[in-house]
């Protein structure tokens, strides 16, 4: 069996009109087993970090890993992290110690089931420890940050509490890894969360939430302040499947990025881009309508900062040059407004996913 390398990075710079890329490099890394990327880094000497998760390193399940290289693309140095079960690294945090740390979720260790995963890792990808958190159910935790007291706050879902319901979970350590406190969605209806952002001495988390069709969401918006306490929290959505994947804010604006399928009953998925203000207010709701059966989703958005452009990358089978059919890496740039400067899909034969995008310091 041939193996799948789905580490991809790709440098583009993405112009202020037209719709073609400058590409600076395309590269994949990987081995001999499965390797995929979940997120990726600027760091602080203009090279970039990468977390995932990647069965090339021994003969165990996946092990969460990160991987450095230069600003031009080359291989640095990677390390792992795990056990003999599967662990994910699902979001990384370069640290204000210009250090790194991942959150993902385990089943090496733990209580039982996955749980939440925490990683803290030296400048040279040595482990400095690592935690677990959750209950006896999956655990699994999609979002991480870094607060200004060197503390950390996972996001994720869980089945562990709230009867057994997949619930949003949320978790604030200390700068060691112990728990500070920890909080459910109590719920009647399924929930989660899949990214998280601060915002002052706020966090303000993204996700799904039941709308009370079968297996069917609204995309979520929750906001707590950094001590647990509840501030407020938003259902938007339409008649069928809709959910967040990535928010990301600037200047008391949240930028949002998921996936609607409101239009058809098959409940196709459409890319999906939104803004709102920080007490919830919609600013802006537009969505790709897709051309075909098949699923497109954004995976991850960016607002630049001095003019609040919004950036967002993820998968199509409906745009561009597909060559099989099978997910491109699609990626696009638009205005505080809606209006699409540039968009393109990127891939060859097979199938090729973004999840995760940054801003260079170079703004590329």
């Amino acid at each position: 069996m041939n193996s799948i390398k789905y580490i991809l990075l790709l440098l583009i710079s993405l112009p202020l009109t037209g719709l073609a890329q400058d590409i600076s490099f395309i590269k994949a890394y990987g081995n001999l087993g499965y390797d995929y990327g979940r997120d990726i880094k600027q760091d602080t000497d203009t090279g970039y970090v990468v977390t995932g998760s990647s069965s090339s390193f021994g003969p165990d399940n996946g092990e969460a890993f990160i991987l450095k290289i230069d600003k031009n693309g080359e291989f640095l140095w990677s390390h792992n992290y795990g056990g003999p079960g599967a662990d994910w690294g699902e979001s990384l945090v370069i640290t204000n110690d210009s250090t790194y740390a991942i959150g993902g979720y385990t089943n090496s260790s733990g209580a039982g089931g996955f749980d939440f995963y925490l990683v803290r890792i030296n400048a040279d990808g040595t482990p400095q420890w690592e935690s677990t958190y959750g209950g006896e159910e999956w655990d699994q935790a999609f979002g991480l940050v870094q607060l200004a007291d060197s503390g950390f706050v996972l996001a994720g879902e869980s089945y562990s509490f709230n009867d057994g319901i997949r619930s949003g979970y949320i978790v604030r350590t200390d700068k060691d890894g112990a728990v500070l406190w920890e909080k459910y969605l109590d719920e009647d209806v399924e929930s989660f969360f899949t990214d998280i952002d601060i915002e002052d001495d706020s966090l303000v988390l993204c996700g799904g939430i039941g709308d009370g069709g079968e297996e069917s969401f609204d995309g979520l918006v929750y906001k707590c302040h950094i001590d647990g306490t509840f501030g407020w929290q938003k259902a938007i959505g339409r008649e069928y499947n809709d959910y967040f994947n990535a928010i990301d804010i600037v200047g008391g604006v949240y930028g949002l990025g998921g996936a609607r399928g409101y239009n058809y009953p098959t409940e196709k998925e459409n890319m999906w881009m939104y803004r709102m203000s920080n007490i919830g207010e919609e600013l802006l709701d537009t969505v790709y309508i897709n051309e075909s059966l098949e699923p497109d989703i954004v995976h991850d958005v960016i607002l630049r900062a001095y003019d609040q452009d919004f950036y967002y990358i993820g998968q199509t089978q409906s745009y561009g040059y597909l060559i099989d059919g099978l997910p491109d890496v699609f990626m696009g740039k638009m205005t505080a407004i809606g209006v699409h400067f540039a968009a393109n899909n990127y891939g060859e034969a097979g199938v090729d996913i973004g999840r995760a995008l940054d801003i260079t310091k170079d703004n590329a």
